[in-house]
């Protein structure tokens, strides 16, 4: 036979391979044929392929199995027209009704046609449910056992094998394989059913396989439905000659449809549908026994409607059916028994589910459709009338037994508007899957893929968008390394990415649990009638910040507890918990399904964690429910990476704001209901009645930014230079789908924008000074501004130094347009050129420098040898405007008021200027200019010497001629700057407080002074002892100011600088024999020279001992030398004071007059500290221990004489007391009752507890003629009442004066003998007027008297100015 003759009868041979190798036999057959002359070798080789694989056709035809075909089925009538069709067509579309028996039979017309022994038939069903249970019904008509002849695969669930020959499948399926048989080689026939569904797999399918049958003309192709627009289909397919179409009757018997209109639409309330379906009940009892069936939109009006059903309809079980159904439940509506039922189900019960002796149906006429939104990236779930066709399916559920009746509540008006089919899923759903797969399958772009109906094309753009979000496609639409993953992991993308980047974390196998139970129904059961008990137990699982932990709480306990228990106990223990037994097995198979995807794409898994026994739900025993402790973070961020867009902040009511806009709250079955978190991711956001996030848990918005870092959005504001960046920083807002994740975070500017940052650098770094630079050309140019500031701010002028935009140009013009931060800077002037063009001198900066006359504003103040700081501020607005003086708290006693008056010569013309304008104006004018005046003031007057508003006064009287008092000046109406600011520091240069006002310093801080005053008198007196071995090296020192310590003293009479000698004696111990002060001490410290006037400190003890102590005031030291003096007077005469304490002279009498006014111990301590002092008192007071020595020998002799004296004097003073009140007591009672009060006023004034201490020694002697003169008062009150009346006022008015003066000069802690002189010239003015003619100790009168008050007056007001 030649060659030509074989390669006929191969080619004859052909249409009898095996599909899966016909392409390939074909083209290897025409190769040999172009050839002119082929080689025989590989034409018998090529032959062998050929014969081997027709014989394998001819093998898998011998097996067909008998038909056994249900002759009674509609469908099996039209069977010889369908073989005909598919005979001479490619493609068949049936439309046969429901019950037609299509299904099931249409496989077996493909078998009686030799179809099948070629290449697999492949059978696809919308649903896993239904791909299986076909295979069983058809495997079970021919007698064969599944998974041999008949085999179904689904996904992760492959029941087939090598012999299997009719292939049932989900459409998931058939377009997986797809990836790995472009042009589906194995089948030789394909059946798609129930394709009036229209899903998105079935689209997708009928697209690629309108490609593919022109290149696989030995392919055929059935399409069937119950309900379908067989036209379109057909016309999709080449017209009614390419792709005939075939209907089949399917009911045995009639379907009467009864309308009865309620009127409903969206808006209605639920309740009137419920009325409906009783009243539609009603009129079904009338008619023959059979089951109800109702369909209801959702399982929240099943639940509603069951419970008025229950109530209205007893003799019936009513019975619900929805998707979440537990399994028991499931199976009292697939087995029914007995009793009749009422089944509410939602539109699952549509398709695919034949529920058993159902003879009637009531359709409500809606149903929840899923429909997503790509502009608000939602699916929502609401109610929505269903479509004719949806309709017809409701109303083909009865009529299988018997003739049935479908009750539809609504108009039949109404049902012949409604469109006639509900859209394709296509239209309203997520196309991210699709996408991936046609990527996957390199179909090409989605926008020209042959769709029946094409989807928007912002469904496209929206699918596209979502696997950018993943990472998965490339702007170009080509798929990433990531996203040829996803497209091999047969779940849903966004799933995949979670698993993956978990993989990549560590918790790949957490993911991989989760996906797992995420992708079946919830094994998580809640019975209608053991709700509570439900939820309980599923409590237990709960994380407190997460849903998905729940899922892996669960997961981990039940794995464990599977582990230890047989099937039929863990039965138990899922009912027990409310588990779907079957699901939870379910969930361990997809578990294992996926596992294996992990391994076959090499995907790292880590091992699952270990129960952890301390994390045990409290409430139960030990090791009975613990959980891992997972990595919440990591599973929570991968899980994130699929759902950035289903995120959310709380705002108010705990309402979220989510992605584009949406608002949405919590689902009341999450954990996370009752305490919303500040941010939350959720699983899926659901509309129903409201937005609800189901699925959630806390999530950290930092996260997104590094998850979602390709479509974050950032917007810049408040660009603002950054001393502490040492660059340019603005507010950044990030936003993911117009979603703010980070609010007003700080960062830098600087590489966003250069050149505005390079402009901030310069105006507010190097002009303005607010940078950190260790470039040598800022200290300089900082040091530069800084003097010339200064001159600013000690002139009180802005015009000195250049205008900042003026220095800005200057830096602007050297500064390259890279430098815009300090690293840049700094690395710039690392070439010493570069960093000396920008160096400037004061000439470059200086605007006037004409007449500064700098030398009139000094850096320091003297007060005698003591020298301090001055700092100048030019700041009106500022508290600290004008001068400020730096005065060390130790040294602020020795401030005077007087030298702070004149501040600096710069700065007195102005002060004199505005202290005359002080003046009232009858005064002022007649010194007017005032400017001029004041400039001659100043050049007449000597700066610093004696008291400014005195020598002013002075100046102006004699100028003018008229009387100017120096209180006649308002010192607190000059500005701030004219009067000095004291600002009080510590020794760490720390402000304690600050002022004008230096009687209110010194009265605040008194004590505080006083102790630092004295910690550093403690530490010279320390370190006097070491002054002498320092003497000689003093001499010859040329930095005296510089030493620690430096002492000069000066006795009372003649200052002179001391000795070392000298200086021993303070704060050192003193012995009674030897000891010495000295009257005021001068000595350096911190740089400070000071002042200080020591005191003779006697403490009591035994033995008594003595020191030497400093104190920054005068009188308060002589206090203190007072009473130590007089403690030591006590302890060395110690036997007189002993003896006087038991033989005081007539003590018995005095102590019973004394108790007018105090007690015995008050009165003995009086009375010996009365004469000890009058002894100190005569002279000056000891000032060393000989002069003391010789004070004490006198008192010793004379303390019991003057004992004696003081005793007289005292009893006789308080008889003359008792005698005045006698004569008091004698008067009329009128006279007594007017008199009594200002008597009484005279006694208090002169005798009280501690009088005989406190009056002066000569005026103690006087004080029985003052009580005389009292108490002739007294008696010539009754015939000189009004002259008394007139004379007592002014008594007791120059009385008020002396309080007042006496308060005032004790608070500035001055001590006047005018005050006291007044004080008794009071006494004697008294007696001047209510006892003459007795004789006055000193000369008095009233015009006297007030000329006194008017002199204290005056000290009084003109004290501000001393």
């Amino acid at each position: 036979m030649d060659i030509k003759t074989e390669i006929a009868q191969l080619e004859a041979l052909l249409p009898f391979t095996q599909t899966r190798n016909h392409h390939y036999l074909s083209r290897e057959l025409q190769k040999l044929k172009r050839d002119i002359a082929p080689e025989k070798e590989a034409l018998e080789l090529l032959k062998e392929k050929i014969v081997a694989s027709a014989m394998i056709t001819d093998e898998i035809k011998s097996q067909f199995p008998a038909l056994n075909y249900q002759e009674d089925l509609p469908i099996y009538q039209g069977r010889e027209e369908i073989i005909a069709a598919l005979t001479h067509h490619q493609v068949v579309i049936i439309c046969g009704e429901t019950g037609s028996g299509k299904t099931t039979q249409l496989a077996k017309f493909c078998l009686e046609m030799g179809l099948g022994a070629r290449g697999l038939i492949g059978h696809t069903q919308p649903r896993r449910l239904a791909a299986r249970s076909v295979a069983e019904r058809i495997a079970e008509e021919l007698e064969r056992p599944l998974g041999d002849f008949v085999g179904y695969k689904m996904r992760f669930n492959d029941k087939t094998d090598d012999k299997t020959v009719l292939k049932l499948m989900t459409d998931g399926i058939l377009l997986t394989e797809l990836t790995h048989d472009r042009f589906l080689n194995q089948y030789e026939v394909i059946i798609i059913d129930e394709a009036h569904e229209r899903s998105l797999n079935i689209d997708f399918l009928l697209g690629i396989l309108k490609n593919i049958l022109p290149r696989r003309p030995d392919l055929k192709l059935i399409i069937t439905s119950a309900t379908i627009d067989p036209e379109k289909f057909s016309n999709y397919f080449g017209g009614p000659k390419k792709a005939p179409i075939i209907e089949v009757s399917g009911r045995t018997y009639p379907v009467e449809i009864r309308y009865r209109d309620l009127h409903l639409d969206e808006e209605n309330d639920p309740l009137e549908i419920e009325e409906g379906i009783v009243q539609a009940v009603q009129e079904l009892q009338s008619e023959k026994e059979g089951d109800i069936l109702v369909f209801l939109p959702g399982e929240r009006e099943i639940l509603e409607t069951a419970d008025l059903l229950r109530k209205e309809f007893r003799d019936y079980d009513v019975l619900p059916l929805f998707s979440r159904l537990s399994q028991g439940e499931q199976n009292k509506i697939f087995t029914p028994k007995g009793r009749k039922r009422i089944v509410l189900a939602t539109n699952v019960a549509e398709t695919s589910i034949t529920v058993p002796r159902i003879r009637y149906v009531i359709d409500t006429g809606v149903a929840r459709i899923s429909r997503y939104s790509a502009r608000s990236r939602l699916q929502s779930l609401l109610i929505e009338p269903i479509s004719q066709a949806a309709a017809n399916q409701r109303s083909g559920r009865c009529g299988r037994v018997a003739e049935g009746i479908a009750i539809r509540l609504y108009s039949e008006e109404d049902f012949n508007n409604r469109p006639e089919f509900l859209d394709p899923e296509i239209l309203r759903t997520h196309l991210a899957s699709v996408i991936l797969q046609m990527g996957h399958l390199r179909l090409g772009n989605p926008e020209h893929f042959p769709f029946i109906e094409m989807p928007e094309m912002r469904q496209i753009r929206e699918g596209f968008q979502t696997l950018k979000e993943l990472k998965a496609v490339r702007d170009n639409g080509a798929l990433t390394p990531l996203g040829k993953t996803l497209a091999q992991i047969p779940i849903d993308p966004k799933f995949g990415a979670m698993m993956i980047h978990g993989a990549h974390q560590g918790v790949g196998h957490e993911l991989l649990v989760l996906v797992a139970g995420l992708s079946i129904q919830d094994p998580r059961e809640r019975p209608l009638e053991y709700q509570q008990q439900s939820d309980e137990k599923h409590r237990i699982f709960r994380a407190p910040q997460s849903d998905f932990i729940a899922l892996l709480n669960l997961w981990a306990w039940y794995q464990g507890k599977i582990q230890d228990e047989s099937q039929n106990q863990m039965r138990k223990v899922s009912r027990a918990h409310f588990l779907n037994f079957m699901r939870m097995r379910e969930w361990f198979d997809l578990y294992q399904q996926l596992k294996a995807v992990f391994q076959k794409i090499k995907l790292p898994l880590n091992p699952f964690p270990k129960n952890d026994p301390s994390n045990q739900v409290a409430g139960f025993k030990e090791g009975e429910y613990c959980f891992p402790k997972f990595n919440h973070d990591q599973i929570h961020q991968s899980i994130l990476v699929g759902i950035l867009d289903q995120i959310g902040e709380q705002g108010d009511d705990k309402l979220f704001a989510g992605a584009n806009g949406r608002k949405f709250r919590i689902f009341p079955g999450s954990s996370l209901f009752k305490k919303p978190p500040k941010w939350i991711m959720a699983l899926e956001i659901v509309e129903t009645s409201q937005v609800y996030a189901r699925m959630n848990a806390v999530i950290n918005p930092e996260w997104i930014e590094t998850l979602g870092s390709h479509l974050l959005k950032k917007e810049y504001t408040e660009p603002h230079w950054s001393k502490q960046q040492g660059q340019a920083a603005a507010h950044e807002t990030i936003r993911i789908f117009n979603l703010a994740i980070i609010k007003n975070r700080i960062v830098s500017f600087g590489a966003i924008k250069p050149d505005v940052s390079r402009e901030l650098m310069i105006r507010e770094g190097l002009v303005e000074g607010d940078i950190q630079t260790r470039a040598h050309f800022y200290r300089q140019n900082q040091k530069t501004i800084e003097q010339v500031s200064e001159m600013e701010e000690k002139t009180r002028r802005r015009d000195i130094l250049i205008e900042e935009w003026k220095l800005f140009e200057w830096y602007n013009a050297r500064l390259p347009q890279n430098i815009y931060s300090v690293a840049t800077l700094e690395k710039w002037c690392k070439n010493r050129q570069n960093n000396d063009s920008l160096i400037f001198t004061q000439n470059d900066i200086l605007e006037n420098d004409d007449a500064l006359n700098l030398e009139e504003f000094p850096t320091t103040v003297s007060f005698g040898q003591l020298k301090l700081n001055a700092v100048y501020l030019f700041d009106p607005a500022s508290e600290h405007d004008g001068m400020t003086l730096m005065v060390p708290l130790a040294a602020l006693n020795l401030l005077e008021k007087t030298r702070l008056d004149w501040l600096v010569p710069g700065l007195l013309t102005e002060k004199i200027t505005e202290i005359m304008r002080s003046l009232p104006r009858a005064l002022r004018r007649h010194f007017v200019p005032l400017p001029d005046v004041a400039k001659e003031m100043v050049e007449k007057l000597a700066f610093g010497e004696g008291n400014l508003y005195f020598q002013i006064a002075d100046f102006l009287t004699k100028r003018a001629g008229v009387q100017i008092e120096p209180h006649f000046f308002n010192e607190e109406v000059l500005d701030k700057h004219l009067r000095m600011n004291i600002r009080v520091i510590d020794t760490g240069g720390k402000t304690i407080a600050e002022g004008r006002d230096l009687l209110s310093l010194t009265q605040k801080l008194r004590g505080q002074a006083e102790n630092a005053f004295q910690k550093l008198a403690e530490s010279f007196g320390r370190d006097s002892s070491q002054v002498k071995g320092q003497k000689s090296k003093r001499k010859n020192s040329q930095q005296q100011k510089d030493q620690d310590s430096k002492l000069l003293s000066e006795p009372s009479d003649h200052p002179h600088n001391g000795d070392s000698q000298n200086q021993s004696f303070i704060n050192q111990a003193l012995t009674l024999e030897d000891w010495k002060i000295e009257s005021e001490v001068r000595f350096i410290r911190n740089g400070i020279e000071l002042k200080g006037y020591p005191a003779l400190i006697a403490v009591d003890g035994q033995p008594v001992t003595l020191k030497a102590q400093l104190f920054d005031r005068p009188y308060i030291a002589a206090e203190k030398h007072l009473d130590s003096l007089v403690l030591l007077t006590l302890r060395m005469l110690n036997e007189q004071v002993k003896y006087l304490r038991k033989q005081w002279p007539q003590f018995g009498k005095l102590r019973l007059l004394f108790k007018q006014v105090g007690n015995e111990v008050l009165l003995q301590e009086d009375l010996m500290r009365a004469i000890i002092k009058d002894a100190l008192l005569e002279q000056a007071l000891p000032q060393g221990a000989a002069h003391f020595a010789t004070v004490l020998n006198k008192m010793r002799k004379e303390i019991v004489t003057d004992a004696t004296k003081l005793s007289n004097l005292i009893v006789e003073i308080f008889e003359k007391f008792k005698a005045v009140r006698d004569v008091l007591n004698e008067l009329h009672p009128m006279n007594r009752a007017v008199a009594e009060k200002r008597i009484k006023h005279a006694l208090d004034r002169l005798i009280y507890a501690d009088f005989i201490t406190d009056t002066p020694k000569e005026w103690r002697e006087e004080l029985p003629r003052l009580l005389d003169a009292i108490k002739l008062r007294v008696e010539r009150f009754p015939q000189n009442m009004n002259r008394d009346n007139t004379q007592n006022a002014v008594i007791e008015q120059h009385w008020q004066q002396y309080e007042t003066a006496k308060a005032f000069f004790m608070k500035r802690e001055e001590k006047l003998a005018l005050i006291e002189e007044y004080r008794w010239m009071i006494e004697e003015m008294a007696v001047s007027f209510f006892s003459q003619p007795m004789k006055t100790k000193i000369t008095v009168s009233e015009k006297r008297l007030n000329k006194t008050w008017e002199e204290i007056d005056l000290l009084m007001k003109n004290s501000s100015y001393q």
